[in-house]
């Protein structure tokens, strides 16, 4: 109702209108302050919503980070395999069966030593050194740990090539890593060299170099299979 309508408001004290005015104000005041309360809810609760999605973030996070640890140690696993994988296909590759004529009997040799199934060492047969060198027919393969000993395996080769054997030029001389034993071993794979001038000569040569390598038989049934006169030095780890 305003003024004209009612004069009588018109006539009201002073006091009366300024109670009102300090009512709007109060009345303004409790509005403003819940509204503030009201955005300051919303603000708290989308603060809530933005820290759980945090946590969700770092786990997902979290989870990502052990998967890929997880494929690199996979990865590793895979590059180790690939390299052995690779190491044997080399050694096959080198390792082609030649015919070569056997000589002498089988007699069983001296078994000293027996390092898996099936496979035999055998001290070398001091009588047999003294038989001279055998003739150029039989072949050596050296086998070295790392290229720290390949001067080494050159060195053998010249010596065992001026003896009268061969050490073929490409493929003489095959890194092995890991699957080298750690006693240097000179295999071989046919009972019949154990007495014929092959083993008991390459042995000689060996023993002038000063290197002792244990006479090891591997049975011909194995990947290593060899016909008479195929011999294999492997230079050991521990040497």
């Amino acid at each position: 109702m305003s003024l004209e309508e009612n004069p009588a408001l018109s006539q009201a004290p002073e006091s009366t209108r300024a109670g009102s005015r300090r009512g709007l104000a109060r009345v303004a005041s409790i509005s403003v302050g819940a509204a503030s309360a009201v955005v300051a809810g919303f603000i708290f609760l989308g603060y809530r919503q933005l820290d759980s999605l945090r946590r969700q973030i770092e786990a997902r996070q979290s989870q990502l980070n052990d998967l890929q640890s997880r494929y690199d140690a996979l990865d590793t696993s895979y590059r180790e395999l690939e390299t052995s994988y690779n190491q044997l296909k080399y050694i096959a590759s080198a390792l082609k069966p030649q015919a070569e004529p056997g000589n002498g009997s089988t007699p069983g040799a001296t078994s000293v030593d027996r390092p898996a199934s099936g496979i035999t060492a055998s001290p070398v047969n001091r009588t047999a050194l003294s038989n001279g060198p055998a003739t150029s027919t039989a072949q050596v393969v050296i086998h070295i740990v790392d290229e720290s000993q390949r001067r080494e395996a050159e060195a053998l080769a010249a010596q065992l090539r001026a003896a009268g054997y061969i050490v073929p030029v490409s493929r003489g001389i095959v890194l092995v890593g890991s699957f080298a034993p750690r006693l240097t071993q000179l295999r071989y794979f046919q009972r019949s060299d154990e007495q014929g001038p092959y083993l008991a000569g390459i042995a000689k040569v060996l023993q002038q170099a000063k290197v002792e390598a244990h006479l090891m038989y591997i049975p011909p049934d194995t990947r290593s299979a060899a016909t008479p006169g195929k011999f294999e030095l492997w230079l050991g780890a521990a040497e």
